[in-house]
């Protein structure tokens, strides 16, 4: 055998052990997955079940009927309509507030009273709630939202949102304060019958008033007990249709 053919066999033959030690390494397997990876998947998850819920299983948009006078004239409840027989003046008055159902109606225009027969009896509003509406961001100040009532669980309301969480909330000569401003333009009536209060606004706590504030129950109720309408009892958006 020449020097070269010995060399390369002793090349090919030390190249053996270097095969063997690599086979002898066994199957390689991928790395475990670290915690956070495990978290970040876990509520990946979450976020797609939370879509599927909201937009597939209860629908994006649900729509509900008003039932009360609370946040009228923006939202009406069941009410009655006429058309003045003096004035031809079209106006409408919550049956709430109609001593009996046969009240006659006083047209606002001219004062005129018209009988009750000759008006017409129409249901609540008809809502829409957007559910997707606060996903991706807070309840506003002056939004309409629908929540669940912290009286009933099981009933939603309907009223819009006066104070912010951590905010400072007074009620004063009939009007809504926050941190000593007014807060009241959206309101249908001053808050005259309303005793004078204060309250401070938990981190995720929000105060709701209702429009037609004479004839509303909201957060001039709760909150003095500790049951104001926290962002996990909002449902979401009142937009009427």
């Amino acid at each position: 055998m020449s020097v070269a053919q010995h060399n390369g066999n002793w090349a090919r033959i030390q190249a053996l052990p270097q095969v063997w030690h690599e086979c002898s390494r066994g199957p390689s397997f991928p790395e475990p997955r670290s915690f956070g990876t495990a978290i970040r998947v876990l509520i990946s998850l979450a976020v797609i079940g939370l879509l599927v819920n909201t937009w597939c299983v209860q629908g994006l948009f649900a729509p509900v009927i008003v039932a009360s006078e609370s946040m009228a004239p923006a939202l009406l409840g069941p009410h009655r309509q006429w058309q003045c027989a003096a004035c031809a003046q079209e106006f409408v008055s919550n049956t709430e507030s109609l001593a009996t159902l046969e009240s006659p109606g006083v047209c606002p225009n001219c004062g005129a009273l018209n009988d009750a027969q000759r008006g017409i009896d129409r249901r609540g509003d008809r809502v829409f709630i957007d559910r997707a509406a606060f996903l991706w961001r807070a309840p506003r100040r002056g939004e309409v939202v629908v929540f669940h009532s912290p009286d009933d669980p099981n009933a939603l309301c309907v009223k819009r949102i006066a104070g912010l969480p951590g905010e400072t909330v007074e009620i004063e000569d009939g009007d809504v304060l926050v941190h000593r401003c007014p807060a009241t333009q959206f309101l249908d009536e001053p808050l005259r019958s309303v005793a004078a209060s204060k309250h401070r606004l938990g981190s995720d706590e929000y105060f709701v008033l209702g429009d037609n504030s004479s004839h509303s129950i909201d957060s001039r109720v709760w909150t003095p007990r500790g049951a104001g309408v926290f962002q996990g009892q909002i449902v979401g958006r009142a937009i009427k249709w």
